[in-house]
């Protein structure tokens, strides 16, 4: 019998991946998919990147990122965003600004759920400075901060908080009364 065509991986990763099947079935899908020398879409690389996230293992995007750039197959707005959710549960902050800027680069406008993601990797990264730096690029770049937007910041704030009072110590370069007033001041402007 022929190989079958890279549709049809393409329909059993995605139905791997809709009827919550492991993350590693989808991912072995994949394999399969490029050992039968089938050339796999940024679709299919953000549909194993998504399984990984729903399997809780969202650090597993980026090895998925990498194999997809070392298969030559440029990132596309889903891989984008897939990959902002993962980083927001990792609370990989620094990486989150990078993607945005990545993004730009590649010819995409992060919306704002890619930027709500991105304040979910301060969030979880208790980073006010890279919060406030996020929301200075909405600004910049004229996306509509919007009220989840300012529950996450505000959420930002009480986890830098709580870390500071329990170490005793403050993490970030600003205080968290002053980043509040500069927050305020950022939605006043934006939104």
């Amino acid at each position: 019998a022929d190989d079958p065509p890279g549709a049809v991986y393409q329909a059993v990763m995605c139905a791997l991946h809709h009827s919550g099947r492991p993350h590693h079935e989808v991912l072995m899908m994949m394999n399969t998919l490029h050992e039968e020398g089938h050339v796999a879409t940024a679709y299919e690389y953000s549909l194993v990147m998504a399984s990984c996230i729903r399997g809780s293992q969202p650090e597993l995007t980026l090895n998925v990122l990498a194999l997809m750039t070392e298969h030559g197959c440029d990132a596309d707005h889903a891989t984008y965003t897939v990959l902002m959710r993962a980083l927001a549960k990792l609370g990989d902050d620094a990486s989150a600004k990078d993607v945005l800027d990545a993004m730009r680069v590649a010819g995409y406008s992060p919306n704002i759920g890619i930027y709500n993601d991105a304040l979910r990797a301060c969030a979880k990264a208790r980073s006010i400075n890279s919060a406030l730096h996020i929301i200075d690029d909405m600004g910049r770049w004229g996306v509509t901060p919007d009220r989840l937007t300012f529950n996450i910041a505000m959420d930002v704030f009480a986890k830098a908080a709580a870390a500071n009072t329990n170490n005793k110590k403050n993490k970030s370069d600003m205080g968290t009364a002053q980043a509040r007033r500069r927050m305020v001041e950022l939605f006043e402007t934006t939104g």
